[in-house]
């Protein structure tokens, strides 16, 4: 059974949250420190959560009954010392999320739905991305990564599509790996895709452009890579926004990791930095770059 229900993580929030009584809250302490929920069991909540509640615009409901139905009592949202792991089909390999960042996971993941169905607005869908990641800091005391999130995402994805269905039985494929080539096109489609990537991360992370550079990544790479995917080779055709039909496009070459460092000097460099701290910046990104491939970068 695929689980085509569990939609893949776009970058994306949540602008509500289960609310837990005081009772409930006097009762986090009796949480678990780990629980296990196997995928068909989480694929079954999930299909009774979305006919259930899936065509509403507030996605609380909907979060709501996935949190009741998973969680262990004396668990809520907010239980950030607990996490919950998933028994992968068909191997002994599990994938494990803390209780908040579960909650984040599905909310994020509720959102994206509804932004893709037409059933909220981009304005609500940015909106929500806030609210969420300033309630996770709250509960958690860091910043939400939402790249974290997308390779949970993309790992479940891959054993979910694994799963059988009603007709026979089909063994689980390995998480999807990155690509040995991606070819990107930067058109003026990218280019509106990437602003609003930029602009999404800037209210999440206003002076971080490593931060705003993840929410951009999360966007615009392949399912399955990361910014350490130095091994796959990037061949970017540039095709400037408004540029005639008569333009020549510019092919680009670099790797995955010079493409992350790319964006990172870019949203630094559109967040009105000083000279001086986009210096700080670039020699950052160079360091980084050097630990992870043994080489200087090059762009």
């Amino acid at each position: 059974m695929a689980m085509n229900l569990l939609p893949l993580l776009l970058v994306g929030g949540a602008a509500a949250y289960v609310v837990t009584s005081e009772k409930k809250k006097a009762k986090a302490k009796e949480c678990p420190a780990s629980s296990k929920v196997g995928l068909g069991e989480f694929a079954t909540v999930a299909l009774a959560a979305v006919d259930t509640h899936g065509k509403d615009s507030d996605p609380s409901k909907e979060i709501s009954y996935y949190m009741k139905e998973l969680l262990p009592k004396g668990c809520t949202i907010a239980s950030n010392g607990s996490s919950i792991t998933f028994a992968m089909p068909g191997t002994e390999k599990s994938l494990h999320l803390t209780i908040p960042d579960f909650n984040a996971f599905m909310t994020l993941s509720a959102w994206a739905r509804r932004l893709q169905e037409g059933v909220i607005t981009q304005e609500q869908y940015t909106t929500g991305i806030a609210d969420l990641s300033k309630w996770y800091k709250g509960v958690t005391g860091e910043n939400l990564d939402l790249l974290k999130l997308k390779e949970f995402a993309t790992t479940m994805m891959a054993y979910a599509e694994g799963m059988p269905d009603d007709n026979g039985t089909a063994e689980p494929d390995e998480p999807a790996a990155c690509p040995d080539v991606f070819e990107y096109v930067y058109d003026e489609q990218e280019d509106a895709k990437m602003s609003a990537a930029f602009d999404q991360g800037r209210q999440l992370y206003p002076n971080d452009p490593f931060r705003i550079a993840d929410v951009i990544f999360s966007a615009t790479a392949p399912h399955g890579c990361t910014k350490r995917d130095f091994n796959t080779k990037v061949l970017m055709t540039m095709k400037p926004p408004g540029s005639s039909s008569e333009f020549e496009p510019v092919v680009l070459e670099m790797d995955m990791a010079s493409m992350y460092a790319l964006l990172v000097l870019e949203a630094a460099s559109k967040s009105g930095m000083s000279p001086s701290q986009l210096s700080v910046i670039q020699s950052k990104v160079a360091d980084n770059y050097q630990a992870l491939t043994g080489k200087p970068l090059s762009l």
